[in-house]
């Protein structure tokens, strides 16, 4: 459940530390959906509340969508990097960007 207290307290250690950004890679997701499922969406809401600041999804082999909200990345999926990609399903081999200017 990635709503129980554990998962919880290690973001707020985060919060604490006062970093800069909190970047969480996630594995989840479908193989070979090219739209990410209602409990991925869950969990990146539930870690937005938390105060992550990105979100890049892995395991569906092939890219799904990226969007930003409240000034924060969300990326689904990346698609493959190392992988070969699959035949029938198009969107791999992204290049994301993320370029992070310093706030004074």
């Amino acid at each position: 459940n990635y709503k129980n207290l554990q998962f919880q307290h290690r973001y707020s250690i985060f919060l604490k530390a006062k970093v800069d950004i909190i970047v969480v890679f996630m594995h989840y997701g479908m193989e070979t959906s090219l739209r990410p499922l209602p409990y991925q969406i869950d969990i990146n809401k539930h870690l937005l509340s938390l105060g992550v600041d990105i979100i890049i999804g892995a395991h569906p082999h092939v890219v799904q969508g990226h969007c930003v909200k409240h000034n924060k990345l969300i990326e689904d999926s990346l698609g493959n990097f190392l992988f070969h990609p699959c035949p029938y399903r198009r969107g791999s081999n992204p290049v994301t960007y993320l370029s992070v200017q310093p706030v004074y």
